[in-house]
């Protein structure tokens, strides 16, 4: 409702039925007072403000009139509208065809069903499942227009769960079925759906990113390569590679993590310092562990693990989702000094801890094909089939050894049920998929031979996908012709 003391002045002729639509309101002139009063009315809105012609000499029956066309509360035209009665009030001129003429003498082009159906479907649409939406964008070529975007973003929030789980059975799927998929990119109309979060917690900016690039992200090689067979252009497919994989983007990964490395090698000389009372086990069986309130090992574990929920708060643009350097580092620190910084004992508090906790924990931050080299047969095992060429298992099974030594009984459980296997706190993997308290270096293999084994397997058929030699980059091409 308007105010009282402006009736005489702005009349409201058409509220806007929605967002995006025009109101239209008629004032008696076109005063600076009057628009200033007509624009606190309109805000940030689109409207229409239609006055007299102030050339125009009747001042009563047909008269004259201008239409001034305001976008988001700024104006954006000034049109003619020819001679109007608004004083007969039997027979005055319809509200809806005077904004017609209006936005289309400005060159406006507003399509009424469109502009009022899309907020509609938009609600509706939550609750419509997949194969109603399909089939109700098979229904018209403007059904199509409105149906299809959004199904086309359902099914890549799909693809894209399903490339995060290392689910490469359901990946080769919905690519056959869609296999225009493969060139989609996450367009994501909500600020929150523009970031998602991997198995592991790190935070994704996915926004305008293909599936490829978020395989190549993860580092599933295998899923990446499956994708990539559903891109044609092979230009496109190395376009993907060198926007996820930008010149310099291996610098910015060391810098990123260096103070995690940092705090890694201060935790690992505390532990190997640490005094007999910093560190308690509880014994055979369980092996938990007791760190001393305010000792200089407390300290620095809990700057170390700091660090590692820094690195995953933060939200990662290109490069890799995850530092493996991480996990062969801790492995080569646990193998190379076992006896000289752990005791040479898988029981002494000092090897515990840095096997349940360092270990463990590191463990829990790996991509999910990552992990799922670890679990059902074992990292030894999936890296013999990766260097046959075989597809790696695809299982999060493993098995909690309880108690170990010796193996008198064990459990079978899944690696995301943290909860329950309790990695990272009481627990770590070892070589053959069993989840255990202790690690034995001198009787298994060890674990940084055959991680870094993965790691450059990895790192090779990553490589293969993009023979980056022959594209040519746009600027590229400009240095050389300049």
């Amino acid at each position: 409702m308007l105010r009282s003391r402006l009736k005489s002045v702005i009349r409201c002729l058409s509220e806007a039925q929605a967002e995006d639509s025009y109101s239209l309101y008629l004032l008696s002139d076109n005063s600076p007072a009057t628009l200033k009063q007509a624009k606190k009315l309109i805000d940030h809105r689109n409207a229409i403000l239609l006055y007299p012609d102030p050339n125009n000499t009747n001042k009563v029956g047909l008269r004259r009139y201008i239409a001034n066309i305001f976008q988001n509360g700024k104006s954006f035209s000034i049109v003619a509208m020819g001679k109007k009665n608004f004083n007969n009030k039997r027979n005055l001129p319809d509200a809806n065809k005077l904004i017609k003429v209006a936005l289309a003498k400005a060159g406006i082009v507003v399509t009424p069903l469109l502009q009022t159906i899309r907020p509609v479907f938009r609600v509706l649409v939550s609750d419509m499942s997949n194969r109603s939406l399909t089939c109700f964008a098979r229904t018209s070529l403007f059904a199509n227009h409105l149906a299809q975007p959004m199904l086309d973003q359902r099914l890549m929030k799909e693809l894209f769960k399903y490339i995060l789980e290392g689910n490469i059975a359901v990946v080769k799927k919905m690519l056959k079925i869609h296999p225009r998929l493969a060139l989609m990119k996450w367009n994501a109309e909500n600020a929150d759906e523009r970031i998602i979060t991997n198995m592991a917690g790190q935070r994704i900016l996915v926004q305008g990113k293909t599936p490829y690039q978020l395989a190549l992200g993860e580092e599933d090689t295998e899923i990446a390569e499956t994708i990539k067979t559903y891109i044609a252009d092979e230009n496109e497919a190395k376009k993907q590679y060198l926007a996820q994989f930008p010149d310099g983007w291996e610098a910015d990964e060391e810098k990123r993590w260096a103070s995690v490395f940092e705090k890694l090698d201060t935790l690992t000389q505390a532990i190997r310092t640490a005094t007999p009372g910093d560190i308690t086990s509880s014994g055979y069986p369980e092996y938990q562990l007791t760190l001393k309130s305010g000792s200089n090992v407390e300290t620095k574990f809990i700057e170390y693990t700091t660090s590692l929920n820094a690195i995953l708060n933060e939200v990662v643009i290109t490069g890799r989702h995850f530092n493996p350097k991480l996990p062969l580092k801790a492995f080569e620190i646990y193998d190379g000094h076992y006896k000289d910084y752990f005791g040479d004992n898988y029981n002494d508090p000092r090897a515990l801890l840095f096997w349940q906790r360092v270990q463990g924990g590191i463990q829990c931050l790996m991509p999910a094909n990552y992990v799922q080299t670890f679990c059902c047969s074992g990292l030894y095992t999936n890296v013999e089939k990766m260097q046959r060429g075989d597809q790696q298992g695809r299982s999060f099974r493993l098995y909690i050894v309880r108690p170990n030594p010796p193996y008198e009984n064990w459990e079978a459980a899944d690696f995301y049920s943290l909860s329950n296997t309790r990695i990272g706190v009481d627990f770590a993997i070892e070589i053959s998929g069993f989840v255990t308290s202790s690690s034995m270096v001198p009787i298994y293999p060890r674990l940084g031979e055959f991680f870094q084994s993965l790691c450059q397997l990895k790192t090779e058929a990553s490589q293969s996908l993009c023979n980056t030699t022959d594209l040519e980059i746009p600027h590229q091409k400009r240095r050389r012709h300049s």
